[in-house]
C-alpha cells in the first residue's frame, strides 16, 4: 500500500530543505545503520564472519537494499517478492562468511 514511501520522504525533505524532517529521517537512518553495524561486528567478534571487511561499507550496502527494492517495485508495478529479504540475508551471510 505504501511502496516507495521512504524514498518519497527523503526526496521531499531534501527538495523542500525541510530541516526538521531531514533531522528526523537522519536520526531514523542513523539508528537503523547502528543496529546493522552492531550485528555485523557481533558476527565478526564471534568468528562467524570475516574480519577483513569494512563494517561501515557492508552496513551501507545493506541499508541500500530496501531502497533498491522500492525503486524496482515502483518502476515495474510488481508486488513485493515475499522471499526477497530472506534471499538478501542469505547473500550477505555468504559474502561475510569466514573462510
Amino acid at each position: 500500500k505504501h511502496n516507495g514511501i521512504t524514498i518519497l520522504l527523503f526526496t521531499e525533505a531534501s527538495q523542500a530543505n525541510d530541516i526538521e524532517m531531514i533531522e528526523i529521517l537522519n536520526n531514523l537512518f542513523s539508528s537503523q545503520t547502528k543496529i546493522v553495524t552492531k550485528i555485523i561486528k557481533d558476527g565478526i567478534d564471534e568468528g562467524i564472519w570475516s574480519n577483513e571487511i569494512s563494517v561501515e561499507d557492508v552496513a551501507t550496502l545493506y541499508m541500500g537494499i530496501p531502497i533498491t527494492h522500492n525503486i524496482r517495485l515502483v518502476l515495474t508495478k510488481k508486488k513485493p517478492n515475499k522471499d526477497f529479504c530472506e534471499r538478501m540475508m542469505q547473500l550477505f551471510e555468504r559474502m561475510l562468511k569466514e573462510e
